[in-house]
């Protein structure tokens, strides 16, 4: 189906959302073409921008709902007590931080692929208690190559085969980067690194025993192989009690 068909289905059945009384629906949308991005408005006011207009079905019922599906998702749920802290690596275009950017909480993003970062500031922008990093989290800092597949939000560190967009990017151990010099406890921290979340884990050190909960999708985005068990040891050996009992390869690490 083409793309501005699927859209416009979308949107129809959003006004009748906006018709029983769902005042954040999805009202229209535009292309954007000299950048291959799809803005989306809604009846609240709120813009928001996307590269796959496949995914404007997330955004039926607004952005607010959209963050909301992502904390279910992650089999977070909605949290008791809202966290000083949420940091969000792998955010995408930013749905899970703008639902707890828009409840006070500090936020601070991690996205190394430029384009989705890009998106990510013109979505998040409004907020003063949001920090956007255009930088890949590991066990090492330096640079390395990136795997460039932002339409499927694949881009990764970890990659094979021909016929790639390669890049450099500035890679760093969280314990060494700005951001945690703001780390307010308690914190929460959620991750998708596509394949290299083991390596993402380790490189916040100290850090990561002290995360209220951290809530990592371990899909298999490792050359075919998923990393539930790695991460579970990462998890384990740093002392967090670790629920991987969740749907798919959802792992969840929580304190003692």
């Amino acid at each position: 189906m083409p793309s501005r068909l699927y859209l416009f289905l979308i949107v129809v059945y959003s006004w009748t959302i906006r018709g029983l009384g769902n005042r954040s629906a999805l009202k229209w949308f535009y292309f954007d073409d000299g950048k291959d991005e799809v803005i989306l408005n809604f009846f609240d006011g709120e813009t928001w921008r996307i590269v796959n207009p496949i995914r404007a079905n997330r955004y039926m019922r607004g952005v607010v709902h959209a963050g909301k599906r992502l904390l279910f998702r992650y089999e977070i749920g909605l949290p008791k007590v809202l966290p000083k802290t949420f940091v969000d690596v792998g955010a995408n275009v930013g749905e899970l931080s703008y639902w707890f950017a828009d409840k006070g909480v500090s936020v601070q993003c991690f996205e190394p692929d430029p384009q989705i970062c890009r998106i990510l500031r013109s979505n998040l922008g409004n907020f003063s208690n949001v920090s956007i990093f255009n930088i890949a989290l590991s066990d090492f800092d330096g640079k390395a190559k990136f795997a460039v597949q932002s339409g499927s939000a694949d881009s990764s560190l970890v990659f094979q085969g021909n016929n790639l967009t390669l890049i450099d990017v500035d890679v760093c151990r969280y314990e060494h980067h700005e951001a945690s010099n703001a780390l307010i406890f308690p914190a929460l921290l959620k991750m998708d690194t596509e394949g290299n979340e083991p390596e993402s884990l380790l490189g916040f050190g100290k850090f990561l025993a002290q995360f209220e909960l951290v809530a990592i999708d371990a899909g298999a985005e490792r050359l075919g192989e998923d990393t539930k068990q790695s991460t579970i040891k990462v998890l384990t050996e740093c002392g967090l009690n670790v629920d991987a009992n969740k749907s798919g390869y959802m792992v969840l690490g929580l304190q003692k």
